[in-house]
């Protein structure tokens, strides 16, 4: 079984190259989703709120995501404190999952800063999903209704498509002119012809 990687900046589209992938029978690990999971860990938990304070829970304890990621994003060394603690658990968990499905050709991690975390080096296989910025910025602001401040922070934090493009060994090209399924299954099938 292969360990593919799936990356790209905010707005590129990995969501809809991942959705694609799953409906072709891959499993695909959403590193964001599985990290959010691991911000309710009472351990984490208990470590965020004693860093940034309890304007990050709501009411009823639970974490609000929203207000974290409005510390953290205007914030480097924030950033980058959640970052030691989320990431480091990341990695081992999704090889845990990958092992659930030993059968299957491959699996892929989706996750928008696979190379900037050091993970490029875990991977049999990585995929770029690329956008120019405009589009990216328009697909943002539809998809989470963000403003361009919120936007230019998460963006600045991720390494553009040309550095990513350098690391990874497809560029799936997804500006809105170009089809993006038959480049998924151009993929799909590079990848099975390698096992």
């Amino acid at each position: 079984m292969l360990k593919v990687g799936l990356t790209g900046s905010i707005g590129s589209g990995k969501s809809t190259v991942a959705a694609m992938l799953a409906v072709m029978g891959v499993p695909v690990y959403p590193a964001d989703d599985h990290a959010k999971r691991f911000l309710d860990a009472p351990a984490v938990r208990s470590k965020l709120i004693s860093v940034f304070g309890n304007q990050i829970v709501d009411n009823e304890g639970k974490m609000n995501r929203s207000q974290l990621a409005a510390l953290v994003f205007s914030d480097p060394e924030k950033l980058e404190l959640l970052n030691q603690l989320i990431h480091p658990m990341v990695m081992p968990d999704f090889c845990c999952w990958a092992g659930l499905y030993a059968s299957k050709p491959y699996v892929v991690m989706e996750a928008a800063v696979l190379l900037e975390h050091g993970y490029g080096d875990c991977f049999d296989y990585i995929m770029l999903v690329s956008a120019p910025e405009a589009v990216r910025k328009h697909r943002v602001f539809q998809r989470d209704g963000m403003n361009e401040k919120a936007f230019s922070q998460r963006d600045s934090k991720q390494w553009s498509d040309e550095v990513k493009a350098a690391l990874c060994d497809c560029n799936l090209v997804n500006d809105g002119s170009q089809a993006l399924l038959p480049q998924v299954l151009a993929v799909h099938q590079e990848i099975i012809d390698l096992i």
